[in-house]
């Protein structure tokens, strides 16, 4: 900072092992209450007492939505009018409220950014349009939200609601629009009384304001390309950048005749086509498909980025600034809502400097008492390039019997409580709470567990909180452009096999293929490579290098390595796993059946284990067929090798056929790879240099192994469990949590 500048609010440094939150220049927790809106009939009266509890339990960091022009969802006052004017009250009434209850407060507003109707209507050419060159319009194609949906609208009804469209993202009219709103929030808060107190924004638009395309909305199998002709143009732009000259683009789109001038859109059939088979081919159309899904990614990343950039601008780069993005890894369970999402550029996302903290709401895939709790993006490296991953904790719904949860149970719910903050502090990330019921902490005994957690991660900020794991789990964010719709493998790989991983017995990051090119990516004893079918030359050579140079052990998955990002071959395959493979254009029953359990990573399998899958018909089939490796399992189809392991030059490759191996397996690999676990079942850990938690599955007895001996307290109540022990033993309920520090031992 330049000598005589003014000091930020708020900015994000390392400190002691993780990204931290700075306020003032003191570190801080960053753990936040987030609430929806205020109901006119109380005035506000349960949010007050909502914020004075939090405000209680030591929590003095607050979220609330507003917007700087529109949200789109009837959620918020407009604050851009007509005649170009704009009304903050929404804004200053919310932090107004926040101030009367907790005067040590620091506000983050989510801040949504959506075009008026009244400026869509003098801007038709810049809204999103179906390929029918239909607008889309929210009455007529967004479909009510499910019956047991906990959103806002179940629960308080929305405004009336009204039809009209959406922006386009590409539309630099709209981008321009929203900048003049931007900077008009930024001068108020300079005007404010209370601007001091706005230490940052959540940039929020797109449906739900998650940066999803317009086109996606309530998960609906809606295709969402969008035709406007502001993406066209971009489109073709984007085209030049890629490949320079038309040559290349005829080369990678198999077409004679295109140029950058005529290149267009893939129509709706083209991205549908799918054949049965996992990746789409190689005629040209699969290369359209995929640049088409790329640029509509880069697109809404290039928006956040714009958007950040004004922010930073107008305030000098005094407030952090942030959005939703990156849910690779549980979006794939409806066909075709991953690809068409717009969420595959988080590697793109983490290169602007203008972007503080990234978030998502933990993964809904595995949420009940016994569960993995999980970020639905690689944390892991957004923790690696600087910036927060913002946890969203909204879990009141699995207790919450009027949005389709089990009986209220203070206990549980607690421990859920519990297991979510485990999962964020020993990661690196930062952790909100989101009311929005405004009901879900209006516990005694809940709040109560808040504050001792919250001492905890005050404590913890003194403490080591460098990353314990020896699993990297690798996701390719190119893979899905190139998957086809049809086709269960991508859920398989992600939403369903990250349930497994994450009861193997020990800590995991989450990580992005490009972060295995960077030379401060930490070193692993395993790599679980979950959907890397799509990998050039250059970043081959790349990974087998590390790979080679820290001797460690690689899992691959189903097609892993079959494309180069021109064609398919299984000869790329061979040259990323080292394991000859084969395959045939047909479908069979993606299983595979466990038939050696003499190996080291099969000897322990339980029976019910031994055979794993999606137990439905995938293609390409794809087996190994290599005299250096050795056969662990096989799959249906003639009985060809599905399970291999091999022995390489200074490092060891393990291929399944296919996703959701079953954590006992996961367990035996892991174990044959060197990495330390923490415990023999199914559990739940989470763990860091300073902080161990087990979220137990099952009720028993559990010994629980640490990779040195360490003196171990509860963390909650500071009792002394050891002095110096490797070793713990204690007894768990189902579906309880328990929180260690882990501090050098004793001295005798």
């Amino acid at each position: 900072r330049r000598e005589g500048t003014t000091p930020p609010l708020a900015e994000v440094r390392p400190l002691r092992g993780a990204p931290t939150l700075f306020l003032g220049g003191r570190p801080d927790p960053a753990t936040m209450y987030t609430f929806w809106r205020t109901k006119a009939a109380d005035g506000g009266r349960d949010l007050r007492r909502r914020i004075r509890a939090f405000a209680r339990a030591g929590v003095h960091l607050y979220s609330f939505l507003v917007t700087c022009a529109e949200d789109g969802f009837g959620w918020c006052r407009t604050a851009w009018r007509p005649d170009g004017s704009f009304d903050f009250g929404e804004l200053d009434d919310l932090a107004k409220i926040v101030l009367t209850e907790d005067p040590d407060a620091r506000m983050i507003p989510r801040l949504h950014a959506c075009s008026p109707s009244w400026w869509d209507a003098r801007h038709p050419g810049e809204r999103f349009r179906f390929d029918t060159g239909e607008p889309l319009l929210r009455d007529v194609h967004v479909p009510p939200a499910p019956p047991r949906s906990y959103m806002i609208s179940r629960i308080e009804p929305d405004p009336p609601r009204r039809e009209r469209g959406y922006p386009s993202f590409a539309s630099e009219a709209w981008r321009e629009a929203m900048r003049r709103c931007l900077r008009a929030y930024a001068a108020h808060l300079e005007r404010a009384p209370y601007g001091e107190r706005v230490v940052g924004t959540h940039l929020a638009s797109g449906d739900n304001g998650e940066w999803f395309l317009w086109g996606t909305p309530n998960f609906s199998p809606l295709w969402s390309v969008d035709y406007a002709e502001p993406f066209r143009r971009r489109f073709r732009a984007w085209l030049r950048e890629r490949y320079g000259t038309v040559r290349a683009l005829r080369r990678a789109w198999r077409d004679r005749r295109v140029t950058f001038d005529t290149a267009d859109l893939p129509p709706r059939h083209l991205r549908e086509t799918g054949h049965g088979m996992a990746l789409r081919g190689g005629d040209g159309g699969g290369a359209r498909v995929a640049d088409c899904l790329a640029c509509q990614s880069e697109t809404v990343v290039e928006t956040i980025h714009d958007f950040a950039r004004t922010l930073k601008e107008a305030d000098g780069g005094r407030r952090i600034v942030g959005a939703f993005y990156g849910y690779l890894l549980s979006h794939a369970f409806v066909p075709g809502y991953l690809q068409e999402s717009g969420q595959t550029a988080l590697g793109r996302l983490l290169e602007s400097p203008y972007v503080d903290f990234v978030a998502s709401p933990s993964a809904y895939t595995d949420r009940k008492p016994g569960g993995f709790a999980h970020a639905q993006g690689a944390a892991a490296s957004v923790r690696l390039h600087g910036k927060i991953w913002w946890d969203e904790e909204d879990v009141g719904n699995v207790t919450d019997p009027a949005l389709g949860g089990s009986r209220y149970d203070p206990a549980v719910r607690a421990s859920l409580q519990e297991r979510e903050w485990a999962m964020a502090a020993t990661q690196g990330m930062a952790h909100w709470c989101f009311d929005i019921p405004g009901r879900w902490y209006d516990d005694p005994r809940l709040m109560r567990t808040i504050s001792s957690l919250q001492r905890a991660a005050v404590r913890r900020l003194g403490e080591d909180r460098t990353g314990a794991a020896d699993v990297a789990v690798v996701a390719d964010e190119r893979t899905p452009r190139w998957t086809n719709y049809d086709n269960v493998l991508m859920k398989g790989l992600t939403c369903d096999q990250m349930i497994p991983l994450g009861h193997m017995g020990t800590p995991f990051g989450t990580f992005l293929l490009s972060d295995l090119l960077r030379e401060d990516m930490p070193p692993h004893r395993l790599y679980i490579f979950l959907n890397a079918f799509c990998v050039e030359p250059a970043e081959r050579r790349a990974i087998v290098r590390r790979l080679r140079r820290e001797r460690t052990t690689a899992l691959w998955l189903s097609l892993a390595g079959f494309h180069d990002g021109t064609r398919m071959d299984p000869g790329n395959a061979r040259r990323l796993t080292g394991i000859r493979l084969r395959s045939a254009p047909h479908q069979s029953r993606a299983v595979v059946r466990v038939t050696d359990l003499r190996h080291p990573a099969t000897r322990d399998l339980p029976g019910d284990d031994r055979a794993f899958g999606l137990n439905h018909p995938v293609g390409p089939i794809v087996w190994a067929e290599d005299p250096g490796a050795r056969t662990l399992g096989v799959i249906p189809y003639r009985d060809r090798s599905g399970l291999v392991v091999k022995r390489m030059d200074g490092w060891r490759s393990v291929w399944a056929a296919c996703p959701v191996l079953p954590a006992p397996l996961l367990r035996g690999i892991a174990r044959w790879a060197g990495v330390h676990l923490y415990s023999d079942r199914p559990d739940v850990v989470y763990a860091d240099r300073s902080l161990l938690a087990v979220h137990a599955r099952g009720k028993g007895v559990r010994t629980l192994s640490l990779p040195a001996p360490r003196r171990v307290e509860d963390l909650l109540t500071g009792r002394t469990i050891t002095r110096a022990a490797r070793r713990i033993r204690l007894p768990l309920d189902d579906g309880e949590t328990r929180l260690f520090r882990l501090a050098p031992p004793a001295r005798r």
